[in-house]
């Protein structure tokens, strides 16, 4: 008597795009990892996942018709699958990169995004996969108490090293994005201490009480005394004794292997360093991808209700 072998179930993803070159690109290149349906209209997206919601994950074009430049039917339909199918992750495309568009699509609940013309199989078969476990772990992960209270909002302080000043100013202008449009949060960094007043005893008052902890790191950031004794110092203690978060952005090759920070989660997650993408935009994004992530997890009240 033969037994019968049961093939894995392949992962099951909706593509919802307006133009059916993109749909053959993507069903060819990875139809021995995935299954698709594949929908060009919205409305007709809509029905059928009103009668199949076992999907995996939806990849949705944000333009969906070749008139709608702001994006804003797909970035309207990525809030409206937040609200009814919140257990399908999505992924958000555009035919070239649009960082703002995607950075509100991932505020709206979308998981990830990618532009059409860095499509390569490996990449975007790998993407998917991430995006798709990732939202099985978070469906499967109890919520857990952190130190951070409930009705909390992000206080940031940014560490940098004055060699990096460019850095800090381009991190700062994210942050106010997503101030503006996505949290409700404090931003601290060394530029707000006025003229006239003691530096040290301002930079103390700008740590305390912060729950998010920046480092910017360089070999000019490690060579800082103030930074080794005072900053990373009130960093930790505020993660021990209060559950603040601390993030370390890696800017260029340094030693930070070698230090205390290591032992926390750095970004970009994709290459070592920021310096090392040839679009520094892309690199940024990845830490915006993160921001929004965390701080919808750690400080949700602080989120703007649209």
């Amino acid at each position: 008597m033969s037994e019968t072998t049961t093939r894995p179930r392949l992962p099951r993803i909706l593509i919802v795009d307006d133009t059916p070159a993109f749909h053959h690109q993507v069903i060819w290149g990875l139809r021995k990892h995935f299954e698709f349906r594949s929908t060009e209209k919205l409305d007709e997206f809509w029905t059928l996942l009103a009668k199949d919601n076992g999907f995996d994950m939806i990849l949705l074009d944000l333009a969906l018709t070749p008139d709608n430049e702001d994006k804003t039917l797909g970035l309207e339909a990525v809030k409206l699958l937040r609200e009814k199918f919140p257990e399908i992750p999505v992924l958000v495309v555009t035919n070239h990169p649009d960082y703002e568009s995607a950075t509100t699509a991932l505020q709206n609940g979308a998981k990830d995004y990618l532009a059409k013309e860095s499509y390569a199989e490996e990449k975007w078969n790998d993407k998917f996969l991430s995006v798709i476990e990732n939202a099985q772990k978070e469906m499967q992960k109890p919520q857990r108490k952190t130190g951070n209270s409930q009705n909390s909002k992000p206080r940031i302080f940014i560490s940098y090293a004055h060699e990096d000043k460019e850095y800090k100013e381009t991190f700062l202008v994210r942050l106010k994005a997503l101030q503006n449009h996505c949290f409700d949060m404090e931003i601290r960094e060394d530029s707000q201490i006025q003229h006239g007043h003691q530096w040290q005893p301002e930079i103390d008052r700008l740590m305390d009480g912060a729950n998010v902890f920046v480092f910017l790191t360089s070999k000019h950031l490690f060579a800082s005394d103030f930074v080794a004794n005072i900053e990373i110092t009130t960093a930790l203690k505020a993660h021990k004794e209060g559950g603040a978060l601390i993030l370390p952005i890696l800017l260029a090759p340094s030693i930070w292997k070698s230090t205390v920070l290591a032992k926390f989660q750095k970004l970009p997650e994709s290459k070592e360093y920021l310096s090392q993408f040839q679009d520094h935009d892309e690199g940024w994004f990845e830490v915006d991808k993160v921001l929004v992530d965390m701080f919808k997890r750690e400080f949700p009240t602080s989120v703007h209700r649209s």
